[in-house]
C-alpha cells in the first residue's frame, strides 16, 4: 500500500511539472500587445494565421517584420531575453521586463511587479517571453524596469 500511495505521489508531482511547464497557444481570438514608453505603443493582433510556435517571442517577432516595431534579443539556453523592444532598451540602470495578464504564468515571488493596463492586471512574467503562453483575450505588456 505504501508503494501505491508513493507511486501516485510521484506521478501527481511529475504532472503538476509538466503542468506547469506547457505553454497553452490560443490559434484563433486576438490578444492586446503593449509597450510602455514614453509614448506608448498599443497593438491588438488578431491570432488567426500567425506562426505562434515560440509562444510570445512569436508575436514580437510579428510586431518587428509586419509594423516595424524596433526589437533586439539574445537567444539563451533559457530562451530569448529582449534587450530592446520599440524605444525601450536595456542598459546598467534596468532593464525590459516581460508582463502577462495570464495568472498561471504570474511571477510568484517577492519580486514580482504589478501594472495596470485599462483596468486588466498585469504581473511580471515567471517565464521567459520564448515559454510564454498565448490566450484568447490576454494582454502582453513591455516596460522599462529600473534596477
Amino acid at each position: 500500500m505504501k508503494k501505491l500511495i508513493a507511486l501516485c505521489m510521484a506521478v501527481m508531482v511529475i504532472f503538476a511539472f509538466t503542468a506547469c511547464t506547457q505553454k497553452q497557444v490560443d490559434e484563433k481570438g486576438s490578444i492586446t500587445v503593449v509597450v510602455m514608453q514614453e509614448t506608448p505603443l498599443v497593438y491588438e493582433l488578431e491570432l488567426d494565421n500567425l506562426d505562434l510556435s515560440e509562444g510570445g517571442l512569436s508575436i514580437v517577432k510579428y510586431l518587428n517584420q509586419e509594423k516595424g516595431l524596433t526589437l533586439v534579443y539574445e537567444n539563451s539556453s533559457y530562451g530569448a531575453y529582449i534587450t530592446q523592444i520599440g524605444d525601450l532598451k536595456t542598459d546598467d540602470a534596468g532593464f525590459v521586463s516581460v508582463f502577462t495578464s495570464v495568472e498561471a504564468e504570474w511571477d510568484q515571488t517577492a519580486y514580482c511587479v504589478t501594472k495596470d493596463y485599462n483596468g486588466v492586471t498585469v504581473k511580471s512574467a515567471a517565464v521567459g517571453i520564448s515559454s510564454l503562453s498565448i490566450i484568447d483575450g490576454m494582454v502582453l505588456y513591455f516596460a522599462y524596469i529600473a534596477y
